[in-house]
């Protein structure tokens, strides 16, 4: 029997602060194999960690995600779109936009490493090229 695994893209810590950035990618996973949770791959846009990407990571095992849900905020902010109850949206539609975003480092309590994650999106960021 032969254990073949795929290596993961590999992940620079940042100091903590503001960036601007953007979602290249989002991902279905999980937290502890229990609850559904989506992460967010963002990718700095400026100054030294210029294309580093981080994690950001979304509860979502609920059915439906009011104004206090992390993903309902981001959305928001992201898109200037304030959902109703009982619409839909796509996730697709948040990735590309630059934003500033907020990195805050943790430690794990297992291995005692230390990741960069993001936190907060704070807002769009209007007119960068």
């Amino acid at each position: 029997m032969s254990l073949i695994f795929k290596m993961g893209e590999r992940r620079q810590q940042v100091p903590e602060g503001e960036y601007q950035a953007t979602i290249v990618d989002i991902k279905e996973t999980s937290y502890l194999g229990k609850r559904k949770t989506l992460n967010f791959i963002f990718e700095i846009k400026e100054g030294i960690f210029f294309g580093n990407r981080l994690n950001g990571f979304v509860n979502a095992h609920y059915d439906n995600f009011s104004e206090h849900s992390k993903l309902w905020k981001w959305y928001s902010i992201i898109t200037n779109i304030t959902p109703d109850p009982g619409d839909d949206f796509n996730l697709e539609e948040m990735k590309n936009f630059v934003v500033l975003i907020r990195v805050k480092n943790k430690e794990s309590r297992k291995t005692k490493n230390v990741f960069s994650n993001v936190d907060e999106i704070i807002k769009p960021i209007i007119g960068l090229e």
